[in-house]
Order: structure tokens, then sequence, then C-alpha cells
């Protein structure tokens, strides 16, 4: 790696160039490219390195303060460390380890079962793994020569599928999704990962790798690691990847909502109300999207800004909203004494106390500038006012000005 190269990764938000494909095909989730064509993606990238892709969404979507940009790179260094030390035992046991009768009855080559039985015998309880429950992915990316490999069953049956993927097809796998509780089905039979046995969950439906991925997502927090809150646009990516990928329908659209109404939210208390009625109808809220024209109202009537508290007051279904914003327009011209426009919007509503209320104050300061002409001559000069008075007031029925 060149200098440049350094400087750029050195400045960059992403560790190297893997990490950045993956922020890159988190970003294809919000361009709602089509589920399937995801789901082929996905598994290009958990083939090239589960790691990273699983690290990296823990630190974007649970946002653990821990996986800052350095400790990332020396996970991912403690994850070399490990496919060395797996690799290394895979090379000295290969041909001495014992593959179990139920191994052994898989449509998977002998290689394959062979590598599985190391994978098992490595990641046993009884040698480099300790279960914790919803602990976080990054306890697993340990050197196993110095401590133990901690994690829960979601943690560690991605780690199975990562190991796996060092050497074979990551397709070769599946998942069941068990009642708080996930393990691997691997060529007919399931594999319990947080202790390395094999048994037959008849009743649970196999699932696609992909679908390990989105559990992750879901899953608790660790309540150990300290967390930053997570931005309500990336809390929608996630859900929105999650509703794109995972077959579990009901939990994703529930998530998906919840992200969007965050969103709305967000865009609210910014006064971005376009927005904030965009995410609120994505979310399904009907009542949330007319409260945020009425509260847009209110926020440019507060500002004097009619024309555009008008147009949001016609974006919702109460047409009195649109009423309301041109009397206060016309109160706000009649406070300026601009009589003429005052008058026309009270007629465009048919307010006919507000246009009392115009008629009777035009007539007032009209009235004012005559009282002190006392002769004829004195009158001859306002005539004009005069006209004007009598107009107002023909309008106005008040006939003690007629006479």
């Amino acid at each position: 790696m060149n200098i440049f190269s350094r400087l750029y990764w050195f400045f960059s938000l992403y560790t190297d160039p893997v990490e950045k494909k993956m922020a890159r095909f988190l970003l294809e989730v919000d361009r709602a490219a089509s589920p399937g064509l995801l789901g082929q993606k996905l598994m290009r990238l958990l083939q090239e390195d589960t790691i990273r892709f699983n690290l990296y969404q823990e630190w974007k979507f649970k946002g653990y303060r821990h996986l800052r940009k350095s400790r990332r790179k020396k996970l991912y260094r403690n994850a070399d460390k490990l496919k060395a030390a797996f690799l290394s035992f895979y090379a000295d046991h290969q041909e001495t380890i014992l593959v179990s009768p139920s191994l052994a009855a898989t449509r998977h080559s002998v290689e394959k079962q062979k590598y599985v039985a190391c994978l098992m015998h490595f990641l046993s309880p009884r040698h480099h793994y300790e279960y914790l429950e919803s602990a976080a992915f990054s306890r697993l990316l340990r050197d196993p020569n110095q401590e133990k490999l901690i994690g829960d069953c979601n943690q560690i049956c991605t780690l199975y599928l990562a190991m796996y993927a060092w050497r074979f097809p990551i397709e070769d796998w599946n998942i069941k999704l068990l009642p708080g509780h996930v393990c691997l089905h691997w060529g007919g039979i399931d594999i319990e990962c947080t202790n390395a046995t094999v048994h037959n969950y008849a009743e649970s439906k196999v699932q696609p790798v992909p679908e390990m991925i989105t559990t992750n997502i879901l899953d608790v927090s660790e309540a150990k690691q300290k967390q930053f809150k997570i931005s309500p646009k990336n809390f929608a990516l996630g859900a929105k990847f999650v509703y794109q990928i995972s077959s579990n329908r009901p939990i994703a659209e529930q998530n998906l909502k919840a992200a969007y109404h965050n969103l709305a939210i967000e865009a609210l208390n910014e006064h971005s109300f376009k927005t904030a009625a965009h995410y609120f109808g994505q979310a399904k809220e009907p009542d949330q999207v007319q409260s945020v024209w009425r509260q847009a109202v209110q926020y440019y009537l507060d500002q004097q800004n009619f024309s555009t508290a008008l147009r949001y007051a016609k974006q919702s279904t109460d047409r009195e909203l649109a009423k309301i914003v041109i009397k206060n327009q016309a109160y706000s011209f009649l406070k300026k004494k601009n009589y003429e426009p005052a008058l026309r919007k009270f007629r465009a509503i048919h307010d006919q106390a507000g246009q009392k209320a115009v008629q009777q104050q035009q007539l007032f300061d009209l009235n004012q500038q005559v009282k002190h002409c006392k002769t004829i001559a004195d009158f001859r000069t306002k005539k004009t006012i005069l006209k004007t008075m009598r107009s107002v007031a023909y309008q106005a029925h008040n006939h003690d000005v007629l006479k």
C-alpha cells in the first residue's frame, strides 16, 4: 500500500475497500433495489467476508461505541489471527478428526464433512468458545490462543458461516429460527452451534443464509456495551434492509413503520414539513400527516408567511385551515390599515363580521381626517375623502354616516 493509499484510508470513514463496498451495498437498499437482487449481492459479500459485514452492521445499526474505526481495524486483525489459528488446526487434524455418523450421512463431500467436524471441535465449549447471551459479535473476534471466544447463538452461528466461507461456498448452509434461538442447517442436519452438537428441529422452517444477518440486526444489543444514539436515517436504513431481505414480514414491517415514524419526527423537529408528511405516509399514519399540515400552517402563520401557510393548508383535508390562513392575513392587512386587500380577503371567505370590522375601522380613520372641518370651504378640500366615506358607508349600510 503506497503513501497516497494509506493517507486516503486514514481520513476515510471506512477501514479498507471491503468495508467501503459493504457501505455502498447498504445504500442500494435505500434506492429500493429488488429483494432478489439484494439477496444475491448480500450472499456475494458474505462469501467474501462475513466477519467484516456483520461487524460493520453492528457499528452502523447498533451503535456500539467500541466499534469506532481504529477498533474495527484491530478486530479485523484479530479475525486474521483466528483464521490462521483455525486453518492451522484444520491442516493438522483433517485426516485424524472423527466425523460423526450424522455428518457422514449428509450429502456433502468427505472434505466438507471433515472441515465442519474440525469447525465444531474448534468452536466447542470445551475448547475455544464460551456462550454469553446477547453478547456483541466483537467478543468472538479474539486470538483463540490467548482467550475464549464469547458470543450468543446468533453470533456463533454467524462465525460458523464466516469460517466455513474461508474454504467453501456459504450457500451450503441454511438457518432455522426457533423461539428465542437460532441454529444452523447443513446437509439435512441441524447444528446447535452453542454446544457443537447435532440436533433435529423438525418443527422449524429452513431459512436462507441472509436471514442470519437480519436476525442479528433485529437482535437485542449487549447491555454492557456503551452505545451512541442511532440516527433515524440509519435506523430506517436497517429496518428497510431487514424488510427487503427477511421472510419475517410482520416484525420487519413493524420495525420499518417505527423507523419511518422516527424519521418523520426528526423532520418535524427541523420544520421540514413535507418530509415529515412523506414519512408519516410511509408509516401509514394518516392522522399524523394531517397533524403535520396543521403544525406547518401554525408555524408559518407565526412568521406572518401567509402564502406558505396557505400552500400547506391546501394539502390538508381540513378545509377550514385555508379559511383560517386567509382570515389571519386579512386581519394583518387591517392592522396595517390596508383596507382594500383586507376587505377582499374577508369577502373571499364570506366573513361578514370581518368585513364589518374593516369598514368600521376605515370609516373611523376617514372621519378622523375630516373632523376638524368647520366650513363648506374646509369640506371642499376633503372632497375625495368624503366620497370614499360615502362609498364605504353605503357598502356597510351605515345610515348615520350617509345622513
